[in-house]
């Protein structure tokens, strides 16, 4: 069984056998009548507005850099800081988004961070971080936090504290005895 095609590049009509046809993982298999054709239209890919161009589910635009086998994809924000300072960033270096959308690539938008800075930023765990309640130790007198359920519960801020306050109440107790 044949799959009949036609040329995107010179318009040829021409059949290839099923199994050459297209699959999920090669998508354009089978799409050019040669060899010749299938480097025009790949070059002809590159030069198109978008080419090599294109948007992660994450929201990043990544761009194509380099030509042949040596070429790779990186991220846009990264490239638009790297040419203004002149030299890569490191691995170490975030770049932010100052108004938060991941396409807006322009310089002004952009500033370097260092991974800690980044983190305090965007301070992700503040989402899942309770609020605390200031406590005062029955034993040492030192302020100390716990989250709300359990501030009513506890009276000492370690477990020394505690230690010393049962040992100082087993001895009064012995004492009176």
């Amino acid at each position: 069984m044949e799959i009949q095609r036609t040329c995107p590049v010179c318009d040829t009509a021409f059949t290839i056998p099923r199994w050459k046809g297209p699959t999920a993982k090669r998508p354009r298999q089978g799409m050019y009548c040669s060899l010749e054709c299938k480097r025009k239209g790949a070059a002809r890919r590159l030069q198109t507005p978008d080419g090599g161009r294109y948007v992660t589910p994450q929201g990043y635009v990544m761009v194509r850099v380099g030509h042949g086998r040596g070429a790779e994809h990186r991220a846009e924000h990264r490239i638009v800081v790297e040419r203004a300072i002149g030299r890569r960033l490191s691995s170490d270096e975030h770049v932010h988004h100052i108004n938060g959308n991941r396409q807006d690539n322009r310089l002004e938008n952009l500033e370097v961070l260092s991974n800690a800075e980044h983190q305090r930023v965007h301070d992700h765990a503040a989402k899942w971080r309770k609020p605390k309640v200031a406590c005062k130790c029955q034993q040492c007198g030192a302020v100390y936090w716990r989250k709300p359920s359990r501030a009513a519960i506890t009276k000492y801020c370690s477990r020394s504290c505690r230690s010393r306050a049962v040992s100082t109440a087993r001895w009064a107790k012995v004492r009176s005895g």
